[in-house]
């Protein structure tokens, strides 16, 4: 998919399937069809299962662009700080809540975006990507997860490498922030973005 806004302000979807054969029914097989009289019962049958499984495949696959492109336009109602903004200002999502706006299955919506991919005005980005958890905020709302690990990444980032900040530390600096968050909380975002321990990272 491809997001972008046009002249008038207004974000749009395109669905960019140019790599994606087109599908279509055979017109050999209509005008056989449309002679019936000169088949016999069983040749009518095998081309009655072909094309009625030929039109399934078609509705199928119109069904499943349309679900695309509409999970995408409620994920932008709902992300619009971040295709207006950027990646920073992620906002906590779930897929049930797109589930119900779609009018599909939180399951469904999983499959929708799995392996696939957007292009944004800051890049291409998976679609699982607008799905994440959120913490409490001391103002009652919730901040993504994923702004969180990069607020840590930033704090390491301008600590004093003779003086490490620990875990703990680190924890305080966020909720002075208004960020509810506790120490084990930021050891297990540190490790999954990779980053040592305070006693690991001093020089």
């Amino acid at each position: 998919l491809i997001v972008y806004r046009d002249e008038d302000g207004r974000w749009r979807i395109i669905y960019n399937d140019e790599n994606i054969p087109e599908l279509r029914i055979n017109r050999r097989y209509q005008k056989l069809l449309s002679r019936a009289e000169e088949l016999t019962p069983e040749a009518k049958q095998f081309l009655l299962r072909k094309l009625e499984s030929a039109r399934w495949w078609i509705d199928a696959l119109r069904q499943r662009r349309e679900n695309l492109v509409k999970t995408m336009r409620a994920i932008i109602k709902h992300q619009d700080e971040f295709f207006e903004r950027g990646p920073e200002f992620i906002k906590p999502l779930k897929m049930e809540t797109i589930a119900d706006e779609v009018g599909v299955h939180p399951a469904t919506v999983s499959r929708i975006v799995r392996d696939k991919f957007v292009l944004t005005p800051f890049g291409t980005f998976p679609m699982r990507k607008f799905f994440t958890q959120g913490l409490s905020s001391a103002s009652g709302g919730e901040i993504a997860t994923d702004r969180v690990k990069r607020r840590i990444k930033e704090i390491i980032a301008a600590e004093d490498p003779k003086k490490p900040l620990s875990d703990e530390k680190i924890a305080k600096i966020l909720q002075d922030e208004g960020i509810k968050i506790a120490r084990r909380t930021v050891a297990k975002y540190r490790e999954q973005m990779g980053i040592l321990p305070a006693r690991m990272r001093k020089r």
